[in-house]
């Protein structure tokens, strides 16, 4: 019992964090929209190599409607010798307790956005 109520503390915690600058859908506006711009600006401090597979990934594995670099640089981490980006700090433990889950997300959302679109 007490290890669910832990769990489920964590997953709050992590999804306050998430929500404070949400952009969800693929409904991202153009390059004149703030939004954008401000992703863009993020996505801009990463190495090129980094930027690359994180706009393969578009979007948090953990936090699943938050568009990577709407919270700022987006992190990585690596998880069994894979890449995976995640929106803010507070995903980060969601991602080490299911590591398969995160690594089946980074997977879906590569085949779904890696291609240009």
């Amino acid at each position: 019992m007490k290890r669910l109520t832990v769990l489920f503390a964590a997953v709050v915690l992590a999804a306050a964090g998430c929500n404070e600058s949400k952009l969800s859908g693929d409904s991202a506006g153009g390059p004149n929209d703030p939004k954008e711009a401000k992703i863009m600006a993020n996505l801009d401090q990463l190495s090129s190599e980094d930027r690359a597979l994180a706009e393969q990934q578009r979007f948090c594995v953990e936090a699943s409607e938050s568009r990577l670099g709407s919270m700022g640089v987006p992190i990585k981490l690596t998880v069994r010798g894979e890449p995976v980006f995640i929106c803010c700090k507070g995903c980060k433990e969601g991602v080490e307790q299911d590591e398969d889950k995160a690594l089946a997300r980074v997977k879906e959302l590569r085949a779904k956005y890696g291609k240009k679109q």
